[in-house]
């Protein structure tokens, strides 16, 4: 590097003093691109050519960046290549931009499957709903009366599920009704013993009273279950899972502490689980 423009020193961290002299593979390599990418970008430049692409290079203080880059030769009066100009500008809030604007488009697309597929599934589960009342009716007081009771109980929560993805694909909330949290996390914690590894263990740490939340029950088990889904995937070997539950009272000064609520009595959910973890 002979020399640089001040907009170097911005994007990449290094001083004019520190770039001069040095390699720009030294300063800027990323390690994101394969050995096919250098040897184009050189074998283009090397045979008198302009190359432009995307880069993705690394700042001073090791985070990334993609910048759009074109690279010219110079020539001496001889026509030998002497030197190359490298322009680069950096585009990686733009590319951000695209990737939210192709998102928010897969999300729509999302949003019209998941219309159709609802309607679809409310019109197999209308006459799976319509049977338990009739088979009480015909069976006998027992186990089978009680498979009646899981058949109308799994069948309702997956058209409350429908009724989810119906809400999603047209934008609107769910409707909020007083819920039970405790019973939430009851719910999944059979669902949790039923179907989870054997090598995880799932308990619950619930305040003796907690107050009815107003919310959509089918969204908080939804979350719930994301969560517990979440946990189990960060505990291959097995491990321990809990479900917590309190009460939690929000004054003035906490509610500005950037909670986002105003004072008053609260229930605090969580699930905790011995994985992996995030790291920091």
């Amino acid at each position: 590097i002979q020399w640089v423009n001040p907009a170097l020193s911005a994007i990449t961290g290094y001083t004019f003093e520190e770039a001069i002299g040095k390699n720009p593979r030294d300063l800027l390599k990323s390690g994101k691109h394969d050995p096919a990418f250098y040897r184009n970008l050189w074998d283009t430049i090397l045979a008198g050519k302009v190359w432009r692409d995307e880069i993705i290079n690394r700042r001073k203080n090791g985070s990334l960046y993609t910048e759009s880059l074109t690279i010219t030769p110079l020539r001496d009066d001889r026509q030998e290549i002497t030197h190359f100009i490298a322009i680069g500008q950096d585009i990686t809030d733009k590319k951000a931009l695209e990737e939210q604007f192709l998102r928010a488009q897969r999300l729509d697309s999302v949003g019209r499957l998941a219309s159709g597929i609802a309607h679809d599934l409310n019109n197999i589960l209308a006459p799976i709903l319509m049977m338990p009342p009739l088979l009480r009716q015909a069976l006998p007081e027992g186990p089978a009366q009680r498979l009646a009771d899981t058949i109308e109980t799994n069948a309702q929560r997956g058209a409350d599920i429908i009724k989810q993805m119906m809400v999603f694909s047209r934008g609107m909330d769910g409707k909020h009704v007083p819920v039970h949290v405790r019973n939430l996390i009851r719910d999944m914690l059979g669902i949790i013993r039923e179907t989870f590894p054997k090598n995880i263990t799932a308990r619950s740490q619930l305040a003796p009273r907690a107050r009815l939340v107003s919310g959509d029950a089918t969204q908080l088990h939804q979350v719930l279950m994301n969560l517990c889904v979440n946990a189990r995937d960060s505990m291959p070997s097995g491990g321990g899972l809990t479900l917590g539950l309190e009460e939690m009272e929000v004054d003035e000064a906490l509610a500005r502490t950037g909670l986002e609520c105003r004072p008053g009595p609260y229930v605090v959910l969580t699930v905790t689980n011995t994985g992996t973890g995030i790291p920091a």
